[in-house]
């Protein structure tokens, strides 16, 4: 499919007595573009479309969520789910009433102001297991204070059918922190911590005579840069079978998102997606609907190792010997610490110091006692 340009730029260098002024192009752009992001898994969870519009160079902030429009899915059999907006531009199914089959075939249709929109007719392939997850560690002393403790994270596939050659996958990670300071309570000072991937991991195995993966470097995670190891860690690896052309459209966006840079680097352009608009042919539309079978694997890792917890330094921004008369205390003075030594109280005016419910949740996850 062919776009229009999304986006013309015109620009002038002005060389001016050795100096240089920073230089703003003037742009002219096509009317704000749809991007759409779907996601359709036979897992027994919620399906998504994220809907929103492309906002212009130069302008900081995120995309324009689309708000009020009217989305369903059809499969092969005439059968219809029907999403609803849960937030603004995100799109959810009823996982109760509708769940992806494999073999079965899926169109996504779109009602935006008026328009109409709909994918290209996508089959849910099925998915070989994941074999197996697993971690190498890594200890070294190299003059740095605490010592490394570092974990390669490793998994290894293998479709001995031969069927699937192109893959995707994403991972979340869930870990357990402790605040490093001990007179807060415990409703407060035990949290778990959830971070999903963001990097575009993909595979092409068509050139292979078997459709093997083996040893596949995941993400490599330690306890110098975050706190994922200082108590319990797990990850939950998810492993899709894609189409060809689904595999070139994210090997584009990953393309794009490596090389993307300053002004003078090469602009982005509309990266073919498998989604048209019906009304108007010649409308250019970002992104993909992504249909798959899921197979899923979760590794724990446990520390029974390290006993320095990093952090907290910035937290503390006073001290005081009696904490009666402080005013506002529990609202913006908080109180991490009682020093017995010295018989003084350490005092943050950072409540996130005090309460790490306002970055994670203090209800453990229904598989933490799994392992």
């Amino acid at each position: 499919m062919r776009f229009r340009s999304l986006i013309y730029v015109l620009f002038l260098i002005i060389l001016s007595d050795s100096c240089t002024s920073k230089f703003v192009p003037e742009i002219e752009e096509y009317d704000k573009v749809i991007v759409v992001e779907g996601l359709l898994t036979d897992e027994s969870i919620s399906n998504y479309v994220k809907l929103s519009r492309t906002i212009p160079i130069g302008i900081t902030g995120i995309a324009s969520p689309v708000v009020n429009a009217h989305i369903y899915v059809k499969d092969d059999l005439d059968r219809i789910a029907v999403f609803q907006e849960k937030s603004p531009g995100y799109y959810i199914s009823d996982s109760t009433n509708f769940t992806g089959e494999a073999g079965r075939t899926y169109t996504l249709h779109l009602s935006i102001d008026g328009k109409n929109y709909e994918s290209e007719p996508m089959l849910m392939r099925e998915v070989q297991p994941i074999d197996s997850i697993y971690a190498r560690f890594e200890y070294r002393e190299d003059g740095r204070y605490p010592p490394l403790y570092q974990y390669t994270i490793y998994f290894d596939s293998f479709d001995s059918s031969n069927d699937n050659r192109f893959f995707r996958w994403t991972y979340e990670e869930v870990w357990e922190y402790h605040l490093p300071w001990h007179y807060p309570p415990l409703y407060k000072s035990l949290c778990w911590l959830t971070e999903k991937s963001t990097d575009i991991i993909i595979k092409n195995n068509s050139s292979l005579e078997q459709s093997i993966i083996n040893k596949y470097p995941l993400l490599q995670i330690d306890n110098r840069s975050s706190t994922r190891l200082f108590h319990k860690y797990s990850i939950l690896l998810k492993q899709y079978s894609i189409s060809e052309d689904e595999y070139t459209f994210w090997e584009s966006m990953r393309e794009m998102t490596q090389e993307q840079g300053g002004l003078y680097d090469p602009i982005p352009q509309s990266l073919p997606g498998n989604i048209r608009c019906v009304d108007e042919p010649s409308e250019p539309v970002l992104g993909f609907f992504s249909v798959s079978a899921v197979s899923k694997k979760r590794l724990f890792i446990r520390n029974d190792t390290l006993k320095y917890m990093p952090g907290g330094q910035y937290c503390v921004t006073d001290t005081a010997y009696s904490i009666e008369e402080i005013s506002g205390l529990g609202r913006y003075v908080f109180i991490l610490e009682f020093i017995d030594e010295g018989g003084y109280y350490l005092l943050s005016r950072f409540e996130q110091c005090a309460d790490c419910r306002l970055f994670g949740t203090n209800v453990p996850p229904d598989f933490w006692y799994d392992d």
